[in-house]
């Protein structure tokens, strides 16, 4: 892990990106990603696959296998990744 300075949060990034999964609000989909970087206000995801369908600004991002643990995200941008904001 590396901390890295923004000018507008300290972001940890990863020397392997975490895997984790993305979840529509309703449950219909799901989406294998991996985390890249994280800070307090948000994180850096690579999505598996395309993201053109997910087609909702909001999701969780599951961070484990049995989905206890997770957090409500709102998409920020897309450029082949995107970031979500807690």
């Amino acid at each position: 892990m590396e901390w890295q300075e923004n000018t507008l949060d300290k972001r940890v990034v990863f020397e392997r990106p975490i895997e984790a999964r993305l979840m529509a609000i309703d449950g219909t989909w799901q989406r294998a990603c991996k985390i890249h970087d994280v800070s307090e206000l948000s994180a850096k995801l690579v999505i598996d696959g395309a993201i053109n369908d997910i087609g909702q600004r909001e999701f969780f991002l599951v961070l484990s296998p049995t989905g206890l643990a997770y957090r409500h995200c709102e998409l920020a941008w897309v450029n082949g990744e995107f970031v979500c904001n807690f």
